[in-house]
């Protein structure tokens, strides 16, 4: 993820004025329409899996800044995560 869109959640959370709690809240909310949008997507709306999917996204973006995680941070962590996941498909065989 570029910076500057990293940056732009920041702005946008800030500008909310919501308490991480609250963010926690709508991303768990977002969570539940990205479900309806797999499981029952006669149900869904316009965004469909690919929209829903980056608002949960965002959302997560926004409550990992508001636990206090920098770009940087963030960037490091993601890394960290991406090799968890490759060392677990590794064990799997795949």
């Amino acid at each position: 993820m570029q910076k500057a869109t990293f940056d732009r959640i920041a702005e946008l959370t800030r500008r909310s004025g919501e308490t991480l709690q609250e963010s926690f809240g709508q991303m768990v909310s977002e969570v539940g329409e990205l479900s309806t949008e797999i499981y029952m997507p006669h149900r869904g709306g316009p965004d469909g899996v690919k929209g829903e999917s980056i608002d949960v996204s965002i959302t997560s973006i926004a409550t990992y800044q508001q636990s206090g995680g920098t770009y940087e941070a963030f960037d490091d962590d993601m890394k960290s995560k991406l090799d968890k996941w490759d060392e677990y498909l590794k064990r799997k065989g795949k």
